[in-house]
């Protein structure tokens, strides 16, 4: 259903049979237009005849529903908990198909990215075992951000962490880091990605919610920095030998 506030009307947006089961949740690009959610109907196109979970988007505006995804099998995890760009260019979801041939073969569950406009899929996550969940993309689809219980960047911190990524360049980077996990199930990012925002019970700050109740974070970016070095780096030559692979602790002083 759709309720306009300005009119106060309510609008019953899709016809399903008794079969029909809508999973998980759904969401709105900017202006309304479009509505995109998962559904195990097949909405008299023949196209899911099999009833499985598939992406569909509706257009408010022409009163139409596209299916996105087309597949068979998969566990109750399948297409599930859909995000849209504000202009509805691109869809993410999460899936344990493999929609982009060959990149999912071990049928986990993976953050996948759909373009409207090219119709095509790009998987973002590749992971074994565990669970990827709530992706949620900025307004302008630059960044997308995501749960995992994968150690995706090797810091070693177990349990659900919030990650991350720059479309673009598909650069990751993780969020959180509390030992045992966020345990949260709510996301949500800014126009521009910069600042996340995401329900815990945990105490992600050390001491601030040590009550364990259900609390608002945000996470903002930071400045990261990096420095290369060629196995001898020191102020004065020939400085001590550093193995390659070895992590460095450095102290920059920004100006």
């Amino acid at each position: 259903f759709l309720f306009d506030l300005a009119s106060r009307e309510l609008t019953q947006v899709t016809d399903s049979d008794a079969n029909s089961d809508p999973r998980a949740s759904l969401a709105m690009n900017g202006d309304g237009s479009l509505i995109v959610a998962t559904f195990s109907s097949d909405f008299d196109t023949g196209m899911n005849a099999d009833r499985n979970g598939e992406v569909f988007i509706i257009d408010t505006v022409a009163n139409e529903i596209a299916q996105v995804t087309d597949t068979f099998g998969g566990s109750s995890n399948n297409e599930l908990l859909p995000s849209i760009t504000s202009d509805g260019a691109l869809i993410a979801f999460v899936s344990d198909r493999d929609l982009v041939a060959g990149s999912n073969t071990d049928a986990n569950s993976e953050v996948f990215l759909y373009n409207r406009s090219t119709d095509s899929f790009r998987q973002l996550t590749n992971s074994t075992q565990g669970m990827v969940s709530r992706p949620s993309l900025s307004a302008d689809g630059t960044r997308l951000a995501f749960f995992s219980d994968r150690d995706l960047l090797g810091t070693g911190e177990a349990g659900v962490q919030l990650y991350r990524m720059d479309l673009a360049s598909g650069a990751l980077a993780q969020l959180t880091r509390i030992d045992g996990g966020v345990n949260s199930s709510l996301i949500s990012l800014s126009d521009t990605g910069e600042i996340v925002s995401f329900v815990s019970n945990t105490d992600v700050i050390d001491g601030e919610n040590r009550d364990g109740n259900a609390e608002l974070f945000l996470a903002e970016s930071a400045l990261r920095l990096e420095k290369q070095v060629n196995g001898n780096d020191a102020d004065v030559a020939p400085g001590p030998s550093i193995p390659v692979g070895e992590e460095i602790t450095w102290t920059f002083r920004v100006t």
